[in-house]
């Protein structure tokens, strides 16, 4: 439907036509911008800035009814109906010509076929789609029935697989009994080294502090018997040999004066 025809089916106004929407001074300016966007519409110039200036009066002033009748017309014919149906319901409230309202009745036909043709569209669009499951699963159906079995060949190896699951992160647990090894060998030697350093230190001690403490302790106690026994025997022998007792007197008489010291 060529709806710019319908542009050549409005007036230009002057202040007296239109002093009812807006103050005097407003209502002088809208008329002034309105008359500037028919003529560039009628003359099919600068179409975008005149319907631009057409919608921003609409919108400024929604008692003034011949912008937002064309505006609503502009909107139909981008196939923005329900849009438009606005705009237009719009204007039939207004207080409007007769030729006005003749071409209004006129375009809701129109407007209320191409919406029921959408409607309509609409309904077989969605039928498609609920149908196209249906259908992609009897072509999939019928390529797997089609397709080769092969249940019993590997499409890829084993390496392959490992690698693809590396690059993943997904290593596969058997791909890490390897390294589980390595970790189990370095652990066990760790442990052995621990082992030995423990049993060298336990032997340092031993040899180089507690031994040499017992064995001192034990040298000590045998001379001190020792000398007991000497001691006991140059007794018994001094009494029938002068000069054992007087080893025993030289004796006695250096080592008391050691014990008094």
């Amino acid at each position: 439907m060529n709806w710019q025809r319908y542009y050549k089916f409005f007036n230009y106004l002057n202040i007296a036509e239109a002093d009812y929407f807006a103050t005097p001074e407003k209502a002088t300016q809208a008329i002034s911008t309105y008359n500037r966007a028919l003529r560039m519409l009628k003359n099919n110039k600068d179409q975008t800035e005149a319907i631009k200036l057409i919608q921003t009066i609409a919108d400024d002033y929604p008692m003034f009814p011949e912008p937002s009748h064309i505006y609503g017309i502009h909107l139909a014919e981008q196939g923005e109906y329900k849009e438009a149906l606005e705009y237009l319901k719009r204007v039939s409230l207004l207080d409007i010509t007769d030729e006005m309202a003749n071409m209004l009745q006129e375009q809701f036909v129109v407007i209320e076929r191409e919406l029921k043709a959408e409607r309509s569209s609409a309904r077989t669009q969605t039928q498609k789609t609920k149908e196209t499951p249906q259908n992609k699963k009897a072509s999939l159906g019928s390529v797997l029935q089609k397709a080769p079995k092969h249940h019993n060949k590997e499409s890829l190896s084993k390496s392959e697989i490992n690698a693809i699951n590396k690059k993943l992160g997904n290593e596969d647990p058997s791909d890490l009994s390897e390294e589980i090894a390595r970790e189990n060998r370095v652990s066990d030697r760790r442990f052995l080294i621990s082992v030995f350093v423990v049993a060298v230190l336990v032997i340092s001690i031993f040899y180089f502090v507690i031994r040499p403490a017992v064995v001192n302790r034990l040298d000590g106690g045998q001379t001190v018997n020792q000398l007991q026994w000497l001691e006991n025997e140059i007794t018994d022998r001094a009494k029938d040999d002068p000069e054992i007792n007087k080893l025993l007197n030289d004796y006695l008489s250096e080592f008391s004066d050691e014990s008094d010291k």
